[in-house]
């Protein structure tokens, strides 16, 4: 064999060493991590119900060489489960401890429920069809609006041959810009 061929096959030896080492090394950390999942969700399973966790959405994350944990998200706010010692839990919000530090896994439904009911609270549901029917409303009152001013030529006569109507529409008017006041009030909080 000519020494380029013993560098070459030296060379190639070295790296499928090296690959089999990666693969090895990125399949353990694969297994780790997979059983970190699987030990923090039957943990979490004893102190939360399945089908609670499904409800909210709870994503359970691992990585390699650190604590499982489990995230979820209730009313746009991020939180997050980690389990300390064997039979205590904490949940954070935004990196606060929220319910006390350290919650016993047998208490810990009860403190969940009670903070996200107090997130809740700050953050009221929002009513859709309440939401609709105001929509429906104002798109009416445009409308009608847009329909005399349509016909604001018409309009004008009326307001020359008659102060009672023309008073009508300024009072009319004056209303309308108090409902924009009112409008642009809750726009800007």
């Amino acid at each position: 064999m000519s020494l380029d061929q013993l560098i070459t096959s030296a060379y190639n030896k070295y790296q499928a060493e090296i690959k089999a080492q990666k693969e090895a090394k990125e399949a353990e950390e694969h297994r780790w991590v997979d059983n970190a999942i699987a030990e923090f969700k039957a943990f979490l399973d004893k102190a939360i119900p399945p089908e609670i966790q499904l409800e909210l959405g709870i994503e359970i994350k691992a990585v390699y060489n650190q604590s499982a944990w489990a995230e979820f998200t209730f009313c746009s706010e991020l939180l997050t489960i980690c389990r300390y010692g064997s039979e205590r839990l904490n949940l954070n919000k935004g990196g606060h401890t929220l319910g006390g530090k350290y919650i016993d896994s047998g208490y810990f439904l009860n403190v969940l429920l009670t903070e996200l009911g107090k997130i809740r609270a700050e953050f009221p549901t929002i009513n859709l069809e309440e939401v609709e029917s105001i929509q429906i409303k104002l798109e009416s009152h445009y409308i009608g609006v847009k329909a005399i001013a349509s016909s604001s030529d018409t309009w004008k006569q009326l307001c020359d041959r008659s102060p009672e109507i023309k008073k009508y529409l300024e009072d009319a008017l004056c209303n309308l810009e108090m409902a924009i006041g009112y409008l642009e009030e809750v726009i800007k909080e």
